[in-house]
């Protein structure tokens, strides 16, 4: 198959498709691109073809085969893919590749003030997107290898492989998530070349101290004024209790696990992927020992949860769910930022990534915001138009205050 766009031909070659009905379910294909001939780059687009990867030595969890393999198996309207690059000084990358489809009615739940008639035009638009990045947690943990490079070369690398693969994956547009900090050559080098960036929300981080060994020390680094509020937030979850779930209780209650998150994700302001039903069994099941789900119950009935996910030196808050009207009664969501802190502190790793919801109360509890890029661009001049001139009346970034509760050192 040959994609030609202006000024570039690119080569796609399957490397084993042979036993496959058409090219899209070939296990492996190579990517030659004129201004990286050396370079060796191969797309795996088949979970079977996932899973004969072995494990390797990987700065992200997120991109271990069993992992990679599930999301192209589970996510039927989200289809998951593995780039490999090998470079020509021999140094491998792999790179989470991802599809979703956007419809600014449907992902886009912000409220707004008053009515804005882009919000109203561009509310029907459907259209599918390639998202270079993994769609299912914030920050850079979308390749194996974090020595990126972080210069124009890479941005020239991902803008074309962008190209070839929105074509072969009949994509309209182009996201690239989290590959860099907002403030960078390279994404500086994307912006220069027709990508929009959005106005995303910052990735809350919690670097967490080396002399915290316990949660105790954690609190006597926090001022009077937060130990207090960390008191009145215990005593609110009164009647509460909370304990691991092992795996057999998840694959038991994998139902209601599902119905707690659902009552949280419709309430989020923007959402792209829609975890299919079974989706914390999976999580227990690939990650393993690296996953750990807390349940709290009140009355012996389970009315919330957390996923906590180590990922080498780093501990992913990830997906949760509760029951809205117990959070407002016991204030579950401030205690479950406090058990997670405490869970890290115990684990002894150097970060909590605590996503990009909820900025301020997590401020409170002492995270501090990185800005990562998050692009768009259209593959015709006037989506490219309409993004532009649509964006800001479709998605605002959240207007917070930054917290301090440190005492000074």
């Amino acid at each position: 198959m040959i994609v030609l766009t202006k000024n570039m031909t690119y080569s796609i070659c399957p490397a084993y498709s042979a036993s496959h009905k058409n090219e899209d379910e070939s296990e492996i294909s190579s990517i030659d691109l004129p201004d990286f001939p050396e370079w060796k780059i191969r797309l795996y687009s088949n979970p079977d073809s996932l899973r004969k990867l072995v494990n390797w030595p990987s700065s992200s969890s997120w991109m271990l085969p069993g992992w990679m393999a599930y999301q192209s198996e589970a996510f039927e309207e989200n289809s998951t893919h593995l780039l490999e690059i090998e470079t020509n000084t021999g140094a491998v990358y792999r790179l989470s590749v991802q599809t979703f489809v956007f419809q600014a009615g449907n992902n886009i739940r912000q409220a707004q003030a008053q009515f804005s008639w882009r919000r109203w035009l561009a509310a029907p638009f459907r259209f599918k997107v390639l998202a270079l990045g993994q769609l299912l947690n914030s920050g850079p943990y979308s390749l194996s290898n974090d020595q990126v490079l972080l210069d124009s070369n890479w941005g020239k690398l991902i803008d074309q492989l962008s190209q070839v693969l929105s074509h072969r994956l009949s994509c309209k547009a182009v996201l690239i998530k989290d590959l860099s900090e907002e403030d960078s050559e390279v994404t500086n080098y994307w912006t220069a070349n027709s990508f929009y960036s959005l106005p995303v929300d910052p990735v809350m981080e919690l670097p967490i101290r080396t002399h915290w060994s316990t949660f105790d020390d954690y609190l006597m680094d926090l001022t009077s004024k937060y130990r207090v509020r960390y008191r009145r937030a215990r005593k609110q979850a009164g009647g509460l209790s909370t304990r691991i779930l092992p795996p057999s209780e998840v694959y038991r209650r994998e139902s209601e696990l599902d119905d707690l998150f659902q009552a949280v994700r419709i309430t989020a302001d923007y959402d792209p992927i829609d975890p299919p039903a079974g989706y914390f069994s999976a999580l227990q099941r690939e990650w393993d020992y690296r996953c750990q789900i807390m349940g709290y119950f009140l009355d012996e009935k389970l009315v919330g949860f957390t996923t906590a996910l180590l990922d080498n030196q780093c501990l992913h808050a990830h997906y949760l769910g509760f029951v809205q009207e117990v959070n407002q009664t016991h204030h579950i969501y401030h205690n479950m930022l406090f058990d997670l802190i405490g869970y890290a502190i115990q684990k002894q790793v150097d970060k909590l990534n605590f996503s990009r919801t909820a900025l301020e109360i997590k401020s409170s509890v002492g995270a501090i915001p990185k800005r990562y890029a998050v692009l768009l661009k259209a593959n015709w001049s006037l989506g490219n138009w309409m993004i532009r001139r649509f964006t800001p009346s479709l998605f605002q970034a959240q207007r917070w205050q930054a917290r301090n509760p440190f005492r000074a050192s």
